[in-house]
């Protein structure tokens, strides 16, 4: 029997900055782990969303008045 707790699939979203990433570094599984353990589900059932941020500061700083 399938229940709707079963069903449900966790969405895990996961912020980088694009500076140095590669394809390896977005297609990592770490961390469906964390959410297996947690909420006890498959890690087929969970989704992670990888988004790149452009735009983001340090400190109120732009990262590009940051980095200098």
């Amino acid at each position: 029997l399938v229940t709707p707790e079963d069903t449900i699939m966790p969405i895990m979203t996961i912020q980088i900055t694009r500076e140095g990433t590669t394809t390896e570094h977005r297609a990592h599984r770490g961390g469906h782990g964390p959410v297996a353990n947690v909420l006890n589900k498959p890690p087929g059932l969970t989704f992670v969303v990888v988004q790149e941020m452009a735009d983001w500061g340090v400190n109120g700083l732009p990262v590009a008045d940051y980095r200098r």
